[in-house]
């Protein structure tokens, strides 16, 4: 076909495309459309218009379009292609971010007339196919779309409104969509259609339970027929008005007194419909139980362990309107609400709003203010970003703190350099030791942190001074003593730790610092009654091990909790009367520009106002360091003068747009040559007004046994972040033994 017009099909699983196909009309953006990819048959997403291939270039065409309606509606498919475009991925893989289930499950759409035509039925302006197939709707109660067979008909009803369309749907969702129109007598309805209508007395959301089963469907159908009820969808959301733009950005008080100020502000706004973003699965429950009480309304929840049906059913009731409020996770903000939806994001500082696992490496707070740039956006934190302060403070964003309506914990620093002279080499020092005990006698609970996982982190040889280190990758081996092993924590290789240095065969092996496995072993060895838990991602490895054990904590099975920063959750429990940060210094000192920052939020974290009496103790060898005393003292501008003055002068963010670019070699050659290459084509992508540093070896050089270099770019900050995203795609996308990783907005330089 060459005399028609051309699409991009975009593909949520390798291979991603664009690939580009002929067809008689273009489909809709966001438009699920079956196409020959290859020898298969597959399922895409149609995405713009594609120019005419070259004359001799064979050319395919469309096999159908399965959609009556996109099942992305516009603006989540814009908010697609921006996410694609400013990380460098393609609409496909950024696409699988917002569908929650494969494009390729076999469901068909279900055609229903709208309620509002429904209730006043008007074939007035429609021709005779379209009469046709309303009345077959009508007769019917739904029709699947590829029953009815036309697709033109059924786009042109849909356009006038007459037909709305229940998208990728196994049956309607009844308890969304029944309407009762008045009717006078009573029709012969049977004994479950008068079972029907007396169940359906207190509104249609109690209908949901009637619909089970092939008897109570074709109860409904005979409803439908004598007009006793109706079944029928609005005419979607697309024409919601938006709410006024504003950003704010609220900090202070305690985490319910931010969420119900970040909320007034929404409705202040105009806003109608609100998302609210939190960091952790965790908190959906509590966040959306506050937000129903603020708001008087409820709010459904949404995050990934939620059951694939269950997220659909979120998903395909925000696209037609009968949702509107939504606490979730990072992967809610490509929920398709309305435009005009207020958009709050809690805790916006959390590093777990930024995607680690699967491009794209997107962070939820751009994409928050993405898609929120036509309604309100509110930002809340106890300590916020400096790059969301940044923009409060250049008058972006209105800056709002709220005092702490709870008491705020004592707090006690401890000179480790001090305690060390005095005490010896200790990991609880006297005053925390002595704190410890004073909250256990109590019948308290304490929290211990430390940024670190297993027993020793660093064991090394006192004669020659080697490492004990992962021949796969450039990284110490850390000391587990419950598998009396070593281990890789990126290969997860494990070793035994052997009785004499590999290196030079001597006996003086030695161990540096302390991680969780240490730190609940001391205290079990000075508490030995206490119930001691550990709390970090070796001991709760999955999903169900860690709610476990949080129903277990929430049970008060657990006295002391050892942990990582997965620890913080504990101090949401009233119970808690110790806080503990066992060692300040190892996250202060990682080589990360955001290090600093990291221990700040930490500190402030656990010396939020807390509903009981709480003490805080922080073990530092550094109690003079500006994030250290800054914290202590609750002075979030002295830090942040202190933060953005170091960043400002190394062009740093919130100053800079960084982009972290890793080329690994997979096949043992031309590493380094690529890495060249590509640290030049970068430097042509983003011009003259970027910084390129680099191509040098990673700071794990090696990985898994395979050699890294890594590149970094410094572009402007008031620069046109999605310009870029084609090019550096395409760089990802490069064939060879190569391969090259794009990070846009890095957390992570390791």
């Amino acid at each position: 076909m060459r005399d028609g017009r051309f699409v991009d099909v975009h593909f949520t699983r390798p291979p991603f495309g664009p690939f580009t196909y002929a067809c008689d009309v273009l489909p809709a953006p966001g438009s699920r459309v079956e196409v020959e990819l290859g020898s298969r048959v597959a399922v895409g997403l149609a995405g713009g218009a594609a120019a005419a291939p070259p004359p001799d270039f064979k050319i395919k065409a469309l096999t159908r379009v399965l959609d009556a309606e996109p099942i992305l509606p516009p603006f989540s498919f814009e908010l697609v292609e921006y996410v694609a475009a400013r990380y460098a991925a393609s609409p496909g893989e950024a696409a699988r971010l917002a569908l929650p289930v494969p494009l390729e499950a076999g469901r068909d759409d279900l055609l229903l007339l709208s309620a509002e035509f429904a209730a006043r039925p008007d074939l007035d302006g429609m021709d005779e196919e379209e009469r046709i197939l309303v009345g077959e709707i009508w007769e019917a109660g739904w029709l699947g779309s590829r029953a009815a067979g036309r697709a033109d008909v059924v786009r042109r009803l849909a356009e006038k409104g007459v037909v709305a369309v229940e998208v990728y749907a196994a049956r309607p969702a009844f308890a969304d969509l029944l309407a009762f129109p008045s009717f006078e007598g009573e029709a012969k309805t049977g004994k479950v259609g008068r079972e029907l209508l007396a169940g359906l007395a207190d509104g249609p959301r109690a209908a949901g339970a009637y619909f089970d089963d092939a008897k109570k469907r074709n109860a409904l159908r005979r409803l439908l027929r004598k007009r006793q009820a109706v079944l029928g969808l609005t005419s979607g959301n697309g024409g919601s008005v938006p709410a006024s733009p504003s950003v704010t950005l609220v900090t202070g008080g305690d985490e319910d007194a931010r969420l119900e100020e970040a909320l007034s502000a929404a409705r202040g706004a105009g806003a109608e419909s609100v998302l609210v973003v939190v960091p952790e699965m965790y908190r959906v429950p509590a966040a959306g139980r506050r937000a129903t009480e603020i708001w008087g309304a409820p709010f459904e929840p949404y995050y990934s362990e939620m059951s694939a049906a269950a997220r659909w059913e979120v998903f395909r009731r925000c696209r037609r309107g009968t949702v509107k409020r939504v606490v979730g996770t990072r992967s809610a903000l490509f929920l398709p609400l309305p435009p005009g939806t207020a958009v709050v994001v809690t805790d916006e500082a959390d590093n777990a709003y930024k995607q680690w696992e699967t491009a794209p490496y997107y962070h939820g707070r751009v994409v928050a203010a993405a898609r929120a740039k036509a309604a309100p956006l509110v930002l809340t934190a106890a300590a916020p970003s400096l790059e969301a302060y940044a923009l409060a403070t250049a008058g972006a964003a209105e800056l709002v703190h709220l005092e702490g309506r709870a008491s705020r914990p004592d707090l006690t620093l401890v000179d480790m350099s001090k305690a060390v002279a005095a005490e010896g080499a200790v990991i609880l020092s006297s005053a925390l030791a002595a704190e410890l005990r004073a909250a256990l006698a109590a019948s308290g609970r304490a929290v211990a942190m430390v940024n670190r996982r297993g027993y020793i982190p660093y064991i090394y040889c006192d004669a020659c001074g080697r490492s004990l280190s992962c021949d796969r990758c450039d990284v110490a081996f850390t000391y587990h003593e419950e598998e009396k092993a070593l281990r890789c924590h990126y290969c997860m290789r494990r070793e035994p730790l052997p009785p004499r240095c590999p290196h030079c065969g001597k006996e003086k092996l030695s161990g540096v610092g302390f991680g969780t496995e240490k730190l609940a072993a001391e205290m079990r060895l000075l508490f030995p009654d206490a119930r001691v838990a550990r709390v970090d991602s070796d001991a709760l490895s999955t999903p169900a091990r860690a709610r476990a054990f949080w129903e277990e904590f929430a049970a008060g099975a657990y006295d002391v909790i050892a942990g990582t920063q997965m620890a913080l959750r504990a101090l949401g429990d009233p119970g808690v009367a110790l806080a503990a940060l066992a060692n300040a210094d190892s996250a202060m000192n990682l080589p990360d520009f955001r290090a600093s920052e990291q221990t700040f939020r930490t500190i402030r974290r656990m010396l939020e106002p807390s509903p009981a009496p709480r003490r805080v103790i922080i073990q530092t060898f550094e109690p003079e360091h500006h994030a250290v005393a800054a914290a202590a003292a609750g002075d979030y501008e002295m830090f942040a003068e202190r933060e953005l003055a170091f960043r400002r002068r190394l062009n740093l963010p919130p100053y800079s747009r960084l982009v972290n670019v890793v080329v690994t070699e997979h096949k043992g050659r031309g590493g380094e040559k690529a890495a060249a290459e590509v640290a030049a084509n970068l430097g042509r992508i983003f011009g003259d007004d970027a910084e390129v540093l680099g191509p040098v070896p990673a700071p794990l050089a090696r990985l898994r046994g395979r050699r890294r270099w890594q590149i970094l770019v410094k572009a402007p900050a008031d620069g046109d972040a999605t310009r870029t995203g084609k090019d550096l795609a395409a760089l990802v996308r490069r064939k060879g033994p190569v391969r090259v990783r794009v990070d846009v907005d890095p957390y992570d330089f390791f």
